[in-house]
């Protein structure tokens, strides 16, 4: 049990490392994926007896996968608004395939879905802007996501947070529902 919080410990501190610096693309190519994300919980479902009901959007770990390849990236969201990022991505398709969300110390709950709810296309050197994410569990069936929306909303807290990333001067396009 110790092992697994000192590991749960690296993995977060790692992931919130990776956050603190400012995105940049590192090829002509490479693409980038962002988003917003939050998890409401209701009535303890998904977290069983832990209780962990409300809105959560710091510090949830979504799992990206690369549909062609079976690669998953993991990437954490990061407060105020949840807003994550995935770069150097190839083109292809992607979807999102999990969350892992720490309820408390050492106790992490994961949300999988059978096949990602929330697909998308990488295009080369672009942005993809995933929009807000509500992940909901324990609404009236079950757990359920509502479609990605609010893209201006995502593309204005990117800006805002990293204002000097060459990010920000490609060309983004909104993922659009599959």
């Amino acid at each position: 049990m110790k092992n697994a919080k000192v590991g749960s410990l690296i993995l977060c501190a790692s992931l919130l490392a990776g956050c603190a610096t400012i995105p940049q693309p590192r090829a002509a190519g490479g693409a980038l994926a962002v988003g917003r994300i939050s998890i409401d919980v209701r009535n303890g479902a998904a977290f069983g007896a832990l209780g962990a009901d409300g809105t959560h959007v710091a510090g949830i770990i979504v799992d990206i996968k690369n549909l062609s390849t079976g690669k998953v990236i993991r990437v954490s969201s990061s407060p105020p608004e949840g807003l994550f990022y995935a770069g150097d991505l190839q083109p292809g398709g992607y979807g999102i395939s999990g969350l892992f969300y720490e309820i408390s110390s050492g106790q992490w709950a994961y949300l999988q879905t059978a096949s990602p709810k929330i697909s998308f296309t990488v295009q080369s050197g672009k942005v993809v802007n995933l929009g807000v994410i509500r992940w909901i569990a324990g609404g009236s069936r079950g757990r359920e996501v509502e479609a990605p929306a609010r893209f201006a909303e995502v593309r204005k807290s990117f800006s805002e947070r990293y204002p000097a990333s060459a990010w920000n001067n490609r060309v983004w396009i909104a993922a659009a529902p599959q």
